[in-house]
């Protein structure tokens, strides 16, 4: 009798290791990875590992690379923390006008006052389009003006924080999303609507204090 429960336990234990994956596994399986999510995905590695910004005096920074489907933009998003000691160097716009064109220098876009340090094989090795590409060659399918229009659909958003005893809480104090080829910054501003979410975020060439709110996030050192 024990022989025979021994048999069926060790039966279940072999039925369930060769079980068949489930339908969600397998969907994700055989789902292939596109050129354009590899290459937000090679986009965002690379900023997590190059992109540094020691001279503002920050905290901490978080990163994201985020596609919209319905605006085709594809916008690079960074949540910083700043010390407090930045805002004595730069006014809340002006650090992120220095942020967003730090990062697009690094993209090989420069302010046109400078556009004479900035060469064409420069831009073409430092196009964020090189992460949509193949390495070393090319496919025949590839469009011709593939560097401009992916360059064209970025956006860069910078949602920044800081507080007196650079301790939380942390007070939004400024916000801009622009693009990467472009020389304007779009700085955010929080409006409330009639009709409609009670809050959107929305672009304006001036952000407004009024309804700036304070948020509760935990100490940098507790993350």
């Amino acid at each position: 009798m024990r022989t025979l429960i021994l048999l069926f336990v060790l039966l279940g234990f072999s039925l369930s290791g060769y079980a068949e994956p489930s339908k969600t596994v397998t969907y994700l399986m055989n789902e292939p990875m596109t050129m354009f999510d590899w290459g937000m995905y090679r986009l965002e590695e690379w900023i997590d590992r190059k992109i540094r910004f020691d001279k503002f005096h920050l905290i901490k920074t978080f990163s994201a690379v985020d596609y919209d489907w319905d605006r085709n933009r594809l916008t690079l998003e960074f949540t910083i923390w700043a010390k407090y000691i930045a805002l004595t160097e730069f006014s809340e716009k002006a650090l992120c006008k220095e942020l967003t064109w730090y990062i697009r220098g690094a993209f090989g876009f420069v302010p046109k006052e400078e556009k004479n340090l900035a060469t064409a094989d420069m831009r073409s090795l430092l196009s964020l389009s090189r992460f949509f590409q193949h390495k070393d060659f090319k496919s025949g399918d590839e469009p011709d003006n593939l560097r401009e229009e992916i360059d064209n659909i970025v956006n860069i958003r910078f949602d920044i924080y800081a507080s007196k005893n650079d301790k939380s809480p942390y007070k939004h104090i400024s916000s801009c999303e622009s693009p990467l080829a472009g020389e304007k910054i779009l700085y955010v501003e929080k409006v409330k609507r009639i009709t409609g979410p009670p809050t959107v975020y929305e672009p304006y060439d001036q952000i407004d204090e009024i309804g700036i709110p304070v948020f509760e996030l935990p100490d940098i050192d507790d993350q």
